[in-house]
């Protein structure tokens, strides 16, 4: 026998309708109704709902501690996660499922990356600075032998052979 359906039996044994036992324990019709279908996710949470339970077992003088325990075999808090119980108790909100990206999208990413980057090289490599070559000074033969000396501030070639010999006697 089902919780619902004992405290179906025991009002309909002390003559109660819904109204009226709704009156005696200030419940409203529609949450006495989901009890007695064995739905006690309207109660508010376990306490509550066991203590409409107790509630109804006063009103209709029937055994607490038989609905209880009916209770606790159908409702069992064993079987029941700490996540389910936090939100029951409105501590936290249903956890919402992760959302997946597809590999379309991800696809999609990729290529829009990619369209981008190369974009920017081009537009990097078409706007590259142009060097400045500086020419580089040579001396041809047919210079001038005072151009060659005003470049150069070292010693003429032909003063350079006379000191090596003065040096060597």
């Amino acid at each position: 026998m089902t919780l619902g359906s004992a405290i179906s039996k025991a009002r309909k044994d002390a003559g109660f309708s819904l109204e009226e036992l709704a009156q005696a324990t200030n419940l409203r019709v529609t949450l006495l109704r989901e009890i007695e279908n064995g739905d006690f996710s309207h109660c508010g949470g376990d306490i509550y709902a066991r203590g409409h339970v107790r509630n109804i077992a006063k009103s209709l003088k029937a055994d607490e501690e038989e609905f209880l325990r009916l209770y606790d075999e159908e409702q069992s808090i064993e079987k029941r996660t700490m996540e389910d119980l936090l939100v029951e108790y409105n501590v936290m909100r249903q956890p919402i499922e992760a959302r997946k990206l597809s590999w379309k999208v991800m696809v999609a990413i990729s290529v829009a990356s990619l369209g981008i980057v190369g974009i920017a090289q081009i537009i990097v490599s078409g706007t590259s600075t142009l060097e400045v070559v500086t020419p580089i000074e040579t001396i041809t033969p047919s210079q001038s032998p005072s151009a060659t000396a005003t470049q150069s501030p070292t010693q003429s070639p032909s003063a350079a052979p006379s000191a090596q010999s003065s040096f060597s006697t």
